[in-house]
């Protein structure tokens, strides 16, 4: 039987994890309003992105998009990739493994810990 947990919550919002059989976690995150999420890259396995409430801004690669309520993506693998909330929002990744979602790309890491920064400081 597949259990959903709670495996984080900060002013961000919260992570909730469904761990699969084969080792790829799908992954729940609830963001408020202007904080980010990512900043990592997968090596091995291509993930999958979905919207299921609000608007987000993806960055995948050098590119980057708005995505709405019922949009997806598809992400390679060694793509660097991050997103911001540009409204409270609930969205959902899959096809890569935990592991894989700790492997950082530094520059976009920065910038999800600048935005989350500016959050908390109030500056917007």
């Amino acid at each position: 039987m597949l259990k959903m947990e709670k495996v984080h919550e900060d002013k961000r919002g919260e992570i909730y994890v469904i761990s699969m059989p084969d080792g790829k976690d799908i992954v729940i995150n609830t963001t408020k309003k202007g904080y980010a999420r990512g900043g990592c890259y997968h090596a091995i396995n291509d993930e999958f992105f979905m919207v299921l409430k609000g608007m987000v801004k993806l960055w995948i690669g050098n590119e980057y998009e708005m995505y709405h309520e019922g949009m997806s993506a598809s992400i390679p693998h060694n793509e660097p990739h991050m997103m911001r909330a540009q409204e409270d929002s609930i969205t959902i990744e899959w096809g890569s493994t935990r592991e894989e979602k700790n492997t950082y790309y530094p520059e976009y890491r920065k910038r999800v810990e600048d935005f989350n920064w500016s959050m908390n400081e109030g500056i917007k």
